[in-house]
């Protein structure tokens, strides 16, 4: 519901700080918490307001509700003396912890809470004069994280703190759903202004507005070198204002008197989800304290006991002391320094110098003691500090690794030495930008040069020792050839070498049993048919290998087989054949019945190299040759003419031919003949008759003669024809 109040009057400058949280109660009901600082001693102020306004938006920017708070009691808050002799200055700081229950539903995005008034003090150094405030926390969407609490911090920044003197200030924040908390120095926020310090429905009748506007907020204005990581030190210097991001402690040394508005934010993270952040900002007043502050420069400070650790000496026994311990004024009065060492069971384990020199006698942790001492007014003031000491000698990075080529795997190996305890991390830098936190990466270098390598090792004893190794990567070379997919036996293939770098060595491997140094090798041929593979291994001066292996299928070649010479009878053909193939030319091609099959008819005039070129179906060519001679021809003969007579009184009737030469005959014509397929048939012939006979060796061959048969007409007296 909205709350509403009397109109309040202007306010001038009095903010000393504040910072808003809230807790979730279940039910969608949220407890909010408002601090409100400001300074006791201020005049034209007016009091605490009541009520003092909650404005609640939505993630749109929209005000779904205003929460008025009722004034609750005023409580001063004193700045911590620990020292009997300080004077402490006259500074007052009073608080105000509103608080108020608000139901708020669960929405898309959560809501933002937000508190504004104007305005800080007037004689605050780093910001520009008037300026206002605006505090701010998110309530996140219930639909990702339900019920969430806002973290919030443990303690209230000291009211003054002494120039010169360090800072030690446990800033940290308790979060009570254990979520995982992260600190930082931030710019506070602006807000309201003098005119209209508070935007609220308090100021109806103002001229003011009755809300603040939706965020987001503009930043307070620094002046100067001032910013969040310098909010203290003018010039800025190495001791400027600093959080430990983990713990939340804050240190510092300031070098100047004055007022100082510091912020600081707690980010709250949840599976590594940013999901909220509680956001403070006060007023540092720095002032010139009259006692000594002891100070033994530390890091790794514990917020609960404020003692750092000074030094881990992991080379040896021996630790040279530094003393940062303040002097106020007058300076003109020395401090008395009474160191203790730390070491049990001794008591001459002393110095009263400024800067000690100590030699441990062993190895371990130890806790040391600084009092300084001045006379103030007869009054012997003493301040004390402690920091932790801790002596682990035998510790030395170190690493080994071979020289490799560029994109080759280099092993880099750990080859640190540690006497106490064991090293419990390693963090490489390779000179390229990458990192490892392996104890014995592996790395591969994608350009040649030398780069520095470091390792960072780190102990359980907290040593920390770095080396620096340069490390040369030499260019690369890249094996490259180009050969045929595939080639067929005795082919002479060629190999073409695109190989490029600086290479000294070629080394051939061709899979058929031969090798070859030379860059272009040549006349190479295969004998036999199957898959085989082309290598090749290059080889620069600094021993950069490179390989490249191609596959070859050497196809076989067709099979031709003619056969054993041979010898034809004259005038004859012969049928020649090969195995199938994919195509075939025959030579010489006029005696060819066909010279593009596979079994076609020759017909030589003459003996005759007749050659054949079968190609197969993989492009293979071979070819085969035979000889083709003639055989003699038989020595046929008919035998001599002879005659009959047509009487068959004293003349013969018939006569009986006789052929030689041959194993078979036949005669033609074969009228008259009583067997034309006989060597010495019985002829009658009516006429003269010329015949002729054809005889056929052994070997087939055959020839022919004639022989003349003459009819005799004995009344005529003479040779019938």
């Amino acid at each position: 519901m909205l709350f509403f109040a009397l109109p309040k009057i202007s306010e001038a400058s009095h903010i000393v700080g504040a910072e808003l949280f809230y807790e979730c109660l279940g039910n969608n009901n949220y407890r909010i918490t408002l601090k409100y600082y400001r300074d006791c001693y201020c005049s034209n102020c007016a009091n605490y307001g009541n009520p003092e306004y909650i404005n609640i938006f939505d993630a749109n920017g929209f005000l779904v509700n205003q929460i008025g708070m009722p004034l609750p009691p005023v409580t001063p808050v004193n700045p911590p003396i620990n020292n009997n002799c300080l004077i402490p200055p006259n500074v007052c700081v009073e608080e105000a912890i509103y608080t108020t229950v608000v139901n708020l539903p669960p929405v898309q995005g959560g809501y933002d809470l937000v508190y504004q008034r104007c305005c800080r003090n007037n004689t605050i150094n780093n910001i520009f004069l008037d300026a206002g405030s605006t505090y701010i926390t998110h309530i996140p969407g219930t639909e990702s994280f339900p019920c969430n609490n806002a973290a919030y911090f443990k303690n209230f920044p000291p009211i003054f703190i002494c120039v010169n003197a360090t800072l030690i200030f446990d800033h940290s924040a308790i979060d009570i759903d254990g979520d995982s908390l992260s600190y930082e120095l931030i710019t506070p926020f602006d807000g309201g202004s003098p005119n209209c310090p508070d935007p609220s429905p308090g100021s109806v009748g103002t001229g003011c507005p009755s809300q603040p506007p939706p965020p987001p907020y503009a930043p307070i204005l620094w002046i100067g070198s001032y910013s969040a990581a310098n909010s203290l030190n003018n010039p800025p210097n190495a001791n400027n204002l600093k959080i430990d991001p983990v713990t939340g402690v804050m240190t510092g040394i300031p070098n100047q008197v004055g007022q100082y508005v510091v912020g600081v934010a707690v980010n709250e993270y949840r599976n590594g989800v940013l999901i909220g952040t509680t956001i403070r900002d006060f007023q540092f007043n720095v002032t010139q304290c009259n006692i000594p502050i002891t100070n033994i420069p530390s890091n790794n400070i514990n917020p609960i006991s404020g003692i750092g650790t000074f030094s881990i000496n992991c080379d040896g026994y021996t630790v040279n002391f530094t003393n940062n311990t303040y002097n106020p004024p007058p300076t003109s009065n020395p401090l008395f320094y009474a160191w203790d060492f730390g070491v049990s069971g001794i008591i001459t384990d002393t110095s009263s110098a400024t800067n000690p020199i100590y030699t441990y006698p062993d190895s371990g942790t130890y806790l040391v003691r600084l009092v300084a001492t001045k006379d103030f007014n007869s009054d012997f003031c003493a301040d004390t500090a402690y920091a932790i000491v801790k002596i682990y000698p035998g510790f030395d990075a170190d690493f080994t690794f071979t020289p490799q080529c560029v994109a080759a795997p280099i092993e880099f190996n750990d080859n640190s030495y540690i006497r106490y305890g064991r090293i419990t991390s390693w963090l490489w830098s390779f000179g390229d930008g990458a990192t490892s936190s392996l104890q014995n990466p592996i790395k591969t270098y994608n350009s040649p040069g030398t780069y520095d390598v470091r390792l960072i090792v780190t102990s359980d004893k907290s040593c920390v020792d770095t080396i620096i190794k340069s490390v040369t990567i030499f260019p690369a070379v890249d094996a490259s050839f180009t050969s045929p997919g595939s080639a067929c036996v005795f082919d002479t293939i060629l190999i073409t070498n695109n190989s490029s770098g600086n290479i000294v060595t070629y080394t051939w491997d061709f899979g058929n049993g031969s090798n070859s140094s030379n860059p272009n090798p040549a006349n190479i041929s295969y004998t036999l048919s199957g898959i085989t593979h082309i290598s090749i291994t290059v080889i620069s001066p600094d021993g950069c290998i490179d390989s490249l292996k191609r596959p070859i299928a050497i196809n076989p070649l067709p099979i031709v087989n003619l056969g054993a010479d041979t010898a034809i009878c004259p005038n004859s053909s012969i049928q020649l054949n090969v195995p199938p193939g994919n195509s075939y030319s025959w030579t010489p091609a006029n005696i060819m019945s066909n010279q593009s099959i596979a079994n076609p008819f020759a017909t030589p005039t003459s003996p005759t190299i007749i050659s054949v070129q079968v190609t197969n179906s993989n492009g293979c060519k071979n070819r085969d040759s035979v000889f083709i001679d003639f055989l003699p021809l038989p020595n046929i003969d008919a035998g001599p003419d002879t005659s009959i007579c047509l009487s068959a009184g004293s003349f013969r009737d018939s006569v009986m031919l006789q052929a030689s030469g041959g194993v078979s005959y036949s005669w033609t014509p074969i009228s008259g003949l009583s067997n034309p397929s006989i060597a010495n048939p019985i002829s009658r012939p009516t006429t003269n008759t010329t015949y002729i006979v054809t005889g056929t060796d052994s070997r087939g061959c055959t020839a022919t003669d004639t022989v003349r048969v003459y009819f005799l007409d004995p009344s005529l007296n003479l040779i019938a024809e």
